[in-house]
Parts: structure tokens; sequence; C-alpha cells
């Protein structure tokens, strides 16, 4: 009896043990073939465990992606899943990216469509796409390839149209300082509420600013002066019905409702030697306001080689007060005012 015992007993640990290696096997040996298709990619040791960890390793095999930057980012624990395939098309990923790639989704591109536009182009040939209407990627990607010897980070020109001026337009309801006005964003028949009179020292006769802005320009003024040069201001707030006037006057101009100067917040500018905006950006007062304005919270508003963004050629003498937050930002982005604000400042969710 105790030999059956003994007998069954052994079979018993026999059965338990073959159970154990099969289920052993069936977690270790396909972590094991996929470590091994991962290294044959490239991948190290340590970054395979961390890709099998985050359950991006079908990804990686299935398209035969290989980054170094994902082999090295995989392992800390700043690594963002959700964006896996960004690391594959990049050799550095920041906050920029990965605010761009969510923007783009809410603009309405599929996931796919993002990520194809990540592997072709660079961040100055995608932040326009904000601004734009929506395009076919694939021939928005062709005009960008056709233009990359000549375009860049300070340049845009694009063979094809991809903004349609006073169509598919949002009303404004609350203008603030950082409020982007454009032909997508229309300001209707809006005034001001706080208007005041800019002053000779400052301006032509009758030349208004919004007061958020007022004492911003003032001091502006005040330290270029300091500096030995004069500028002043020729023209300010301009109201629907005069929009409207010029407008009729000249099809060139912005439609009115649709144009910066109703804000209150842009003015145009000259320097006192010339008394001409023509030639403005060949001027030290010129000069000194590009490398300055941002301090005071005034950006240049329709910059060189952005028409294509921001459907107007370059102006040298339109400089918009955005607060100096906001201004800042925008110098350092290097990106137009309607760029910065689709990015970072526009409310998608709301939208929806």
């Amino acid at each position: 009896m105790p030999k059956q015992r003994r007998a069954i007993r052994r079979q018993f640990i026999i059965v338990l043990a073959i159970v154990l290696i099969g289920i052993v096997s069936v977690f270790k040996i396909p972590s094991f073939l996929i470590s091994r298709n991962l290294g044959d990619l490239g991948y190290d040791k340590e970054a395979q465990k961390a890709i099998i960890d985050k359950k991006i390793s079908k990804l990686l095999i299935d398209n035969d992606y290989y980054s170094k930057l994902l082999n090295d980012e995989v392992k800390k624990d700043t690594f963002k899943t959700d964006y896996a395939e960004l690391y594959i098309f990049r050799d550095s990923l920041s906050d920029l990216e990965f605010t761009l790639y969510d923007k783009l989704l809410s603009k309405g591109y599929e996931d796919k469509e993002v990520i194809e536009l990540f592997r072709n182009l660079e961040n100055y040939e995608l932040t326009p796409l904000l601004v734009f209407d929506k395009v076919e990627i694939k021939t928005y990607i062709d005009d960008c390839l056709t233009h990359r010897d000549t375009n860049s980070q300070d340049n845009l020109t694009l063979s094809n149209d991809y903004l349609h001026p006073y169509e598919d337009y949002q009303k404004i309801t609350d203008v603030k300082a950082d409020t982007l006005v454009s032909s997508k964003f229309y300001l209707d028949n809006y005034e001001p509420e706080k208007l005041v009179p800019i002053g000779s020292a400052y301006a032509s006769e009758g030349v208004e600013i919004d007061n958020m802005a007022y004492e911003s320009f003032t001091k502006m003024i005040d330290d270029l002066s300091k500096d030995g040069l004069a500028a002043y201001a020729l023209e300010g707030y301009r109201s629907y019905a005069r929009q409207e006037v010029i407008y009729s006057q000249n099809g060139a101009a912005v439609k009115a409702g649709f144009s910066d100067m109703q804000s209150g917040l842009m003015v145009t500018l000259t320097d006192t030697a010339t008394n001409s905006l023509d030639g403005f950006n060949e001027t030290p007062e010129y000069k000194w306001l590009m490398e300055n304005a941002h301090k005071y919270g005034f950006i240049l508003r329709y910059p060189e080689g952005k028409g294509t963004i921001t459907n107007q050629e370059f102006t040298p003498y339109m400089f918009r007060y955005v607060g100096e937050e906001t201004a800042q930002k925008i110098k350092e982005s290097r990106l137009t005012f309607d760029e910065y604000y689709m990015l970072y400042l526009y409310d998608y969710s709301a939208q929806e």
C-alpha cells in the first residue's frame, strides 16, 4: 500500500510539473520571442522589457519600427505611451510635439493622418494646419516637400491655398488682450468699452486705443525715445463702419468685422523722421521694436514670410498688443499669433 501511494504521489508530482511547465511556457516563450524580435530591431535588453511592460511591442514589431530616441526614452518614467509612434519619427521630442499632436486630433484629423503628417513634415509645416481649413494630407505633404528647399521656421511658401477667408468663421464674444482677430474670427460690430485717446505726444490727432493697451504703448514709445529714437501711431482703433468704407474702396483691404484694427489693440507706427509707412522696416525704430516690443506686450502682427498663414502680406508697421506674457512666448516660439493662438489658447472643446 505505501509503495502504491508513493507511486501515485510521484505521478501526481510529474503531472503537476508538466502542467506548471506548460503554464510557464505559455507566458515565457512568447515573451522570449518578443524580446528576440525587439532585439533584432535594435532595442537593448532594458528597452525590450520596458516595451513589453508598456504593451507597445506589437506596434514596433509589426511595423519594423526602430528609434534610438524610443530605445532611450522608453526606459524613463517620463515616456508617454500614448505618443509611442511620435518617438519613431523624431530625433527629439518636447511638449510642443505632444501638444501639436493633440490639437491636430482636436482639429478633426484622424490618428493615422496625424502620424503620417509627423512622419513627413517638420513642426514649422505642421503648426499652420491649425490655422488652415482642414486639408487633404497627401496634397499638403507633397506641397510642403516641393518647397522644402526654400521654406523654414521663418518662411512658409506653398503652391495651394489652404486658408479660405471669411468662410466658416467664428464670432468673437469676449475680446481680451490675447484674443485672435483674423479672417476666421469675426468681431461683428464690436466696439471697445474703454477707448482712450493716445495723445499728441504719441500719436496723430484723434487716434484712440483700448485702455488695456494704453499704458504699455506709451511706456514703449517713451523708452524708445530714451535710446534717441522717435516713433508714433498714425492710426489705432478703426470702427466697423470705417473699415466697411475702406473695404468698399479697396478690394485688397480686410473685410469689415475681420480687421484687427477694430479690436482697439493694434496700432500702425511710423518714425518721425519720415512720417511714412513705406520703408518703415528699414528704420532704426523698426529694429528697436523688433528687439523690444514684446517686453511691453506688443508683437508684429503680420511678419515677413508668413503671409500664407496670416492671410496678410508682411506689414512692418502694424503692432498688436497681446499682453506681456503672451508676447514673450510668441517671440520665443517664432510662431505667428495665429499659430500660437490655435496651438495654446484656443478652446477646441467649446466647438465640439
